[in-house]
């Protein structure tokens, strides 16, 4: 490789050194910060980064929140742009101070033969992710990818737990930036200030970034969450059967109140969905076997035991009630929910977690199905968040499979790395090994789903594990 000239830029001294055998040269970069970036190249990111001795950060606190702002502008342009179904978010016309919880979802259409990356929860650990990014980014470039059919989708949980939250955030944003058609930056459940308070990341940027005033630096992150979507409908159109196959990309699972119909049905290949509210009754009255067979579907504490009857719904009504207002992250499934391991524990049932529900085999399957039409079908879901620390049957389920579960089929050991693909698939990916992988696992997971005008069974999908 011919030889890159790096320039690096070390906040604590105001510094800035040219490497390979230049001078090093001292200078105040206090006014050049503010219209130069301070790492043109990934190549020159990556570099210091690997030469960083965490908690200490190569980043500059300045870069970091322009780096955030101008992500948020991007995303402002686009969601402009439209279209967007029923009500455009009002936080808009905000730009930079969006204050309380605005979910919203994205609908995007790709052509076959394109191939999608999926990449679970980092939780701060930026080892991995610039080994995964390693692979499939320009090196001497400003982050841009080298193959552009490629289209990559992050499924949330960047901070927290780990030691490089800011640095993790930073990289996808730049990402983000420099490929805004080709990187999706899903929610997840700890794309949300309260949580950031409690699980590490704002006691992390207060000893990072001394100067930083942590109230007002929240409602900068508020925003930045206010801009990734909380799911995706991700659609790849048959060219030959004038037919789309949508996969379902979220973070947590599914979510019983939300009827995606309107949305998959509307005629651009690119639209948007403000969630104002949320129904589960109204999903529940639209496939008639919930109503007609509680008990195949929903736990007992749900509905009535007298099946078929109006107390079955009215006990639905109660235990699954509207939400007329979203306050916050916990109230929608796509960030909390999880999925039941067991086939023997078909039904939808409370979580532990206090937020989001727990959906089984039968539940899921008849969602999914209840989604499509005769011009398109909801085939899967791709997401991540029910990693644990502990051998719990998700987590053993993960790691059988080579950092991906695949809900409800067992694969072929002898096939794996590669995964048969089926209609209802619901794929968990790993956390990074920084987080849960000491003495378990020393890899970090990713999936290749390679699409074409075949029937979805029949597209090829691969696990692809990274020595950490």
């Amino acid at each position: 490789m011919k030889k890159i000239l790096f320039i690096i830029f070390a906040y604590s001294s105001y510094n800035f050194t040219f490497i390979d055998n230049f001078t090093v040269l001292e200078k105040n970069l206090q006014d050049l910060t503010a219209n130069l970036q301070a790492y043109p190249t990934f190549a020159a990111w990556k570099y210091v980064c690997d030469n960083n001795k965490y908690p200490a950060t190569p980043l500059n606190f300045e870069e970091f929140k322009k780096t955030i702002t101008d992500f948020c502008e991007l995303q402002n342009k686009m969601l402009n742009a439209g279209p967007w179904l029923d009500t455009q978010p009002t936080f808009l016309e905000i730009k930079h101070t969006v204050t309380g919880f605005h979910p919203w979802i994205e609908k995007k259409v790709l052509p076959a033969g394109v191939q999608l990356l999926f990449h679970a929860d980092i939780h701060g650990d930026s080892v991995s992710l610039l080994k995964y990014l390693l692979v499939y980014v320009d090196l001497e470039s400003d982050f841009k990818l080298s193959n552009p059919n490629q289209y990559f989708i992050f499924l949330g949980d960047y901070s927290d737990r780990g030691m490089a939250g800011a640095e993790v955030l930073y990289t996808l944003l730049r990402l983000k930036l420099a490929n805004p058609d080709h990187v999706i930056l899903l929610r997840g459940n700890h794309e949300d200030v309260a949580i950031n308070e409690s699980y590490g990341f704002l006691d992390e940027l207060k000893e990072k970034f001394k100067a930083i005033k942590l109230r007002d630096f929240s409602k900068v992150l508020n925003t930045c969450y206010s801009y990734m979507p909380v799911a995706l409908f991700l659609g790849i159109k048959n060219t030959n059967a004038n037919y789309i196959n949508y996969l379902l990309c979220c973070h947590g699972g599914l979510e019983i109140g939300y009827q995606p119909q309107k949305l998959l049905e509307s005629p651009n290949k690119n639209s948007y969905q403000l969630i104002t509210s949320l129904s589960p009754i109204a999903t529940i009255q639209q496939i008639p076997e919930l109503i007609k067979a509680p008990g195949e579907y929903f736990s007992q504490n749900f509905y009535e035991s007298d099946p078929a009857t109006e107390n079955s719904i009215q006990k639905l009504t109660q235990t699954l009630p509207k939400k007329d207002k979203l306050k916050e992250p916990a109230d929608i499934g796509f960030l909390w929910s999880d999925f039941e391991v067991d086939q023997k524990k078909p039904l939808l049932y409370s979580s532990k977690r206090g937020a989001g529900l727990i959906y089984g085999k039968n539940i899921t399957e008849a969602l999914l199905e209840s989604y499509g039409s005769a011009d398109y079908s909801v085939v899967g879901i791709m997401r991540g968040h029910q990693q644990s620390g502990s051998q719990t049957p998700m987590m053993h389920s993960i790691l059988a499979n080579k950092g991906v579960s695949t809900l409800w089929q067992n694969q072929n050991p002898k096939a794996l790395p590669k995964i048969n693909l089926y209609k209802n698939i619901v794929c968990t990916f790993n956390v990074t090994p920084e987080i849960y992988g000491a003495g378990r696992f020393d890899y970090d997971t990713h999936g290749i789903v390679i699409t074409s005008n075949e029937p979805f069974a029949q597209w090829k999908f691969e696990i692809k594990n990274l020595k950490r």
